[in-house]
């Protein structure tokens, strides 16, 4: 998953100070991570995991190289 992908983000050399956000884990919070986003959740597990897989090849600079056993990527 990619959290920050808006295209109007730039870059700077001017410091600035660091800013964090934190979310008070609460039973309440847990309810709508786990519960209230989703309406498919065993899809939403497996496209979180395959969009993991996909960042991580992309991250690697690999996702150019063919599976192996697709029947379609020359050996």
């Amino acid at each position: 998953m990619r959290l920050n992908t808006n295209p109007n983000t730039r870059e700077s050399t001017v410091e600035t100070p660091v800013r964090t956000s934190s979310i008070k884990a609460t039973a309440q919070m847990f309810k709508i991570l786990s519960s209230q986003i989703y309406n498919e959740k065993e899809l939403a597990i497996v496209r979180e995991l395959l969009a993991n897989a996909w960042d991580a090849h992309v991250s690697a600079g690999t996702i150019e190289i063919h599976r192996r056993g697709s029947g379609n990527a020359s050996p």
